[in-house]
């Protein structure tokens, strides 16, 4: 035999040797993990169980007697498959059970998995009373099963018209029978129903006082007057009105009930109305009365809310329920809260600490506020305690604190109006931002910011 290949079969064999010596058997591994599509799960719903761990030697899944349908199987009590489907026929909550065994023997598991199976929606609802008096509150309470989450109404003849609250109360102004709708449901997993009740709600003359609850211009420079009820087209006389502009009386054009609501009664001067002025409305008493025949009350001097174009971008009366729009700096706190509101439901809720704290609408041109433009501010407060300094700020890369006029100092212990005027900035990058400086406590409410007509 040739030496070169003899060497060569001794060394293969010693390779061979060598190997067979050093080899080392895998440790044993266990991992214990299991897993689910969902959690909870429409009545007839499917739910994917799995065991994705490693080194399972025994399994038992457990799942409630009655309450699932084991796909492919025929006992719907237990499966020792890695991945069981189940579909569950009942409502309610439930334990699914998982033991294993594993290759390691210190290592088992013992656990449970809990799925909630929920019935179909159902929309209900019941009022508090199905005859109600024009101008008066109706109360609604949800009554769903299925465990809806959310909420849509939508109300005939009443005032909301819409509502998203759970249990809404509104209030009906107009004579007739007007139905209710409620549209219930819930987002994961899915589900949704409707009813509709036709003429629930018969509304019928009222012998209270007629009131006039709101006095607004509106974008047509007119006057809207807002009573409690329908008022009679009829018996509107714009002779019955007098308006003053800034203390100078203004001649009135024309007096009318709007067509799409009766409730209101439009009111049109000859001059054009602008933002700045004061705009007072009187009505001595007449033939105006409502359609259930109850003559509304002489008044004077009544304030109209100017018309405008909030320029603050968003969350202006804190209407969201949160903080959008809203950032904070410093040393202190801001939320909103029901707790006090000058309108609507909510309000800022504002708190110094040992430093100052600022209250601001937002980073980067949220408010651009141009040169040669004169701006109004106003907003309302309430202190609780302390006393409150105020000062709003144009801010840009040039000059980050320009200050915009002088600072003032509400102090009110009920709410109060502060109002300022102020010029603007030309500035492309500005925006508008009300900074704050106070020691205690307080709220805010219905920020607004728009240009100054003179």
């Amino acid at each position: 035999m040739n030496i070169h290949k003899l060497l060569l079969a001794l060394f293969g064999f010693t390779l061979i040797l060598g190997c067979e010596e050093e080899y080392i058997a895998p440790t044993q591994f266990a991992h214990p993990v299991i897993t689910t599509t969902q959690t909870t799960v429409n009545i007839n719903g499917d739910i994917s169980f799995a065991d994705i761990g490693q080194g399972a030697i025994t399994r038992k899944w457990s799942f409630p007697e009655g309450a699932v349908d084991i796909l492919n199987s025929e006992n719907d009590l237990e499966s020792s498959e890695k991945i069981v489907h189940a579909i569950f026929l009942k409502p309610g909550d439930y334990e699914v059970n998982f033991k294993a065994d594993y290759v390691v023997d210190s290592v088992k598991m013992d656990s449970a998995i809990v799925v909630t199976v929920l019935d179909s929606i159902t929309a209900k609802f019941t009022s508090d009373i199905t005859q109600v008096e024009a101008g008066e509150f109706v109360s609604f309470t949800d009554q769903s099963t299925g465990t809806p989450d959310q909420w849509t109404w939508n109300f005939e003849g009443a005032e909301p018209a819409t509502s998203n609250e759970q249990n809404p109360s509104v209030k009906y102004k107009a004579l007739g029978k007007f139905g209710v709708t409620l549209v219930a449901f819930r987002d994961e997993p899915w589900g949704r129903d409707t009813v509709t009740v036709e003429k629930l709600i018969e509304v019928i003359p009222s012998t209270k006082p007629v009131t006039l609850d709101k006095v607004a211009e509106n974008e047509n420079d007119e006057i809207e007057l807002y009573f409690s009820r329908e008022i009679d087209a009829l018996s509107v006389n714009k002779a019955d009105f007098s308006v003053s502009f800034n203390g100078n009386p203004a001649e009135v054009s024309e007096a009318f009930v709007n067509p799409d609501d009766k409730t209101i009664v439009v009111v049109k001067t000859t001059e054009m109305i602008k933002n700045s002025y004061e705009v007072l409305i009187s009505y001595t008493k007449g033939a105006l009365k409502t359609t259930d025949f109850v003559e509304a009350d002489a008044f004077t001097d009544a304030i109209a809310e100017n018309y405008i174009i909030n320029l603050v971008p968003e969350n202006a009366g804190f209407e969201t329920g949160d903080e959008t729009g809203w950032n904070g700096w410093g040393d202190g706190s801001h939320e909103v809260s029901e707790a006090a509101a000058h309108s609507g439901k909510f309000g800022m809720h504002i708190t110094r600490g040992a430093a100052d704290y600022s209250v601001g609408t937002g980073d980067g041109g949220d408010i651009e506020l141009k040169a040669g433009v004169k701006y109004r501010i106003t907003f309302w407060t309430k202190t609780i305690t302390g006393d409150n300094l105020w000062h709003f700020c144009s801010m840009n890369k040039k000059d980050p604190w320009g200050t915009l006029g002088q600072q003032w100092y509400p102090t009110n212990a009920e709410w109060g109006k502060v109002v300022k005027d102020v010029n603007g900035e030309d500035w492309s990058d500005a925006y508008f931002i009300n900074v704050l400086r106070a020691t205690g406590e307080f709220y805010l409410d219905d920020v607004k910011v728009f240009e100054l007509e003179e």
